[in-house]
C-alpha cells in the first residue's frame, strides 16, 4: 500500500503488555502510522489475562471509542489465536464469533 504506514501486531493492557488503546492511539499517531491491528491474547490463549467475555467487550469498546474519533487512522480490531496441535484454532472467551 504505497504511502502507508502500518502496525499489524499490537499488543494492548488487555492481554501481554502495558499499553492502554489510548497510549497505542497517542503513539500511531506520533508515528504518523496510517493503519493499526490490536491483536491482544484471550484466555486462555497463552499471555493472555483471565476475564472472560467481558475483558473481550471492554476492549472492543475502547477501541470503538477512539475509531470513532480518530481521523488518518484506521484502528482494526483483531486476537492472537493459538493453533492447537491438530490445527483447529484455539477458542477464546465469547466462542470463535467473537
Amino acid at each position: 500500500m504505497p504511502g502507508q504506514r502500518y502496525d499489524l501486531h499490537i499488543h494492548s493492557e488487555y492481554s501481554d503488555a502495558s499499553s492502554s488503546i489510548e497510549e497505542i492511539v497517542t503513539k500511531s499517531k506520533e508515528r504518523r502510522l496510517t493503519i493499526i491491528a490490536v491483536t491482544d491474547h484471550f484466555w486462555p490463549s497463552c499471555g493472555s489475562q483471565r476475564g472472560g467475555l467481558g475483558l473481550i467487550q471492554q476492549r472492543r469498546r475502547d477501541i470503538e471509542r477512539f475509531r470513532s474519533v480518530t481521523r488518518r487512522l484506521q484502528i482494526l480490531d483483531g486476537a492472537e489465536v493459538d493453533i492447537l496441535s491438530d490445527g483447529e484454532l484455539a477458542e477464546v472467551a465469547g466462542g470463535r464469533e467473537q
